[in-house]
């Protein structure tokens, strides 16, 4: 048997969200919601200088390691399938590592 992927789904039309000039050491990109997850399919970002973050469930649980940011967007590349997620019922939290972040993230919530 054959695992469905979340492009299977269908119906389901990917957000999109501006990150615009994040400061913040731990920012929340997207809200929980009652036992669902948030999966991100494509992700952009650049800093202002050399920077690390990484996605977070919640603000505590590491959902991707550091990645490393120039001045230079970077991008995941998109994958309908998701490239990473959230713990049901948690949020979608970016963790910089000081400076300025901007981009964006499209994601769905299943």
């Amino acid at each position: 048997m054959v695992d469905a992927g979340l492009r299977d789904l269908g119906s389901q039309e990917p957000v999109t969200k501006a990150i615009v000039g994040v400061t913040a050491t731990d920012t929340t990109l997207v809200a929980a919601q009652a036992g669902k997850r948030i999966v991100v399919v494509y992700w952009s970002l650049g800093a202002d200088a050399a920077r690390t973050v990484k996605f977070q469930s919640t603000t505590s649980t590491d959902i991707t390691g550091e990645l490393r940011l120039t001045t230079t967007q970077s991008n995941s590349g998109w994958n309908p399938d998701g490239h990473f997620m959230t713990t049901a019922g948690e949020l979608l939290n970016l963790e910089i590592s000081g400076g300025t972040v901007s981009g964006y993230i499209c994601y769905i919530v299943i």
